[in-house]
């Protein structure tokens, strides 16, 4: 996924593994959690710790508009 589009990361680092760390600005803490979700379970924030728990926060609160209850 990341990358499809090289143009959007500032940085882009292929791993053994094949995962792939990139860097890349934001405008706000809020814009980059929302960017991260919409890649959904395909991505891993490793930091900064307030992105994690944002990203943390908001994927809780998808989790529980979707919740089904019986």
């Amino acid at each position: 996924m990341a990358l499809d589009d090289r143009a959007f990361w500032e940085t882009v680092e292929e791993q053994p593994d094949g995962s792939v760390i990139v860097i890349f600005a934001v405008p706000s803490l809020e814009w980059a959690a929302r960017t991260v979700l919409s890649f959904g379970s395909h991505v891993i924030v490793l930091e900064p710790e307030e992105l994690r728990c944002l990203v943390n926060e908001q994927a809780r609160a998808v989790i529980e508009l979707y919740r089904i209850t019986r």
